[in-house]
């Protein structure tokens, strides 16, 4: 936590007094409430901005999970009659003046928006922190609009998109069982208990002919209603679960 303040010019503290480094750097951390200390190195601390760039590069890391969040919620949200809808997001706005209750996802557009212009902020920084001359930095004016601008950005859209989109979610449970009776991945679950070759063919004919996992594995008689109930368990699927394996294997 040093800052480079006091060092005048060229970060010697030439035409300052010998104290007033030290003085400047422990009001700073009363006012603020964290310890700064004077650098060991005012020369580099002068020259460079890579502190800067550094903290830069860390909201922008940030805003990559961000902005992969929110294409997820849009993804998941999209609907209702050809898209996932797996979950219903709260509208925010009026949809669409000719197609009567669209609902979009505004806040989450906004949120993906803003993610880019951190980025970029974070590319201008890059480029501006090397682009001085030994300790003359004449591109910080930009620096400091962009970092400063990066901070609110992504302060301001973590609650925008607590506040109006995840804490209004609701999720589409009639379609996530859909999807989870119809999908060909339970072959994979079924893989331990009725061997590869096996789970593979029940795969391929329920693909083929349109139908589920369920259906095809009854009608052969592979597994009863109730093994086949425990070992598609949502709980025991979507957790570690060799020795939930081996329990059912001796049942069977």
């Amino acid at each position: 936590r040093e800052i480079g303040v006091g060092g005048n010019a060229v970060g010697t503290g030439i035409n300052t007094h010998p104290d007033f480094r030290h003085e400047v750097v422990m009001e700073i951390s009363r006012i603020t409430g964290v310890e700064f200390k004077v650098p060991q190195d005012g020369i580099e601390i002068t020259q460079f901005l890579t502190d800067i760039a550094h903290l830069s590069s860390i909201l922008r890391l940030i805003s990559l999970d961000i902005n992969k969040i929110a294409n997820d919620l849009r993804l998941l949200a999209s609907g209702p009659k050809t898209g996932l809808y797996e979950i219903v997001i709260p509208p925010v706005e009026p949809g669409s003046s000719i197609m009567p209750g669209k609902v979009n996802p505004s806040i989450l557009e906004a949120v993906n928006m803003a993610c880019l212009a951190i980025q970029g902020n974070d590319y201008i920084i890059a480029n501006a922190a090397q682009a001085g001359q030994l300790e003359l930095n004449t591109h910080m004016p930009i620096v400091a609009y962009c970092i400063i601008d990066s901070i609110k950005l992504l302060s301001r859209i973590g609650v925008l998109m607590a506040e109006k989109c995840v804490d209004g979610i609701d999720v589409n449970e009639d379609r996530c069982r859909e999807y989870f009776e119809k999908s060909i991945g339970l072959a994979t679950v079924l893989n331990p208990y009725i061997g590869y070759d096996r789970a593979a063919e029940v795969a391929k004919e329920a693909l083929m002919e349109g139908r589920t996992i369920r259906e095809i594995v009854l009608e052969k008689g592979i597994l009863d209603e109730d093994e086949l109930d425990s070992i598609l368990d949502h709980e025991r699927i979507t957790s570690p679960n060799l020795e939930k394996v081996r329990k059912v294997n001796k049942m069977l």
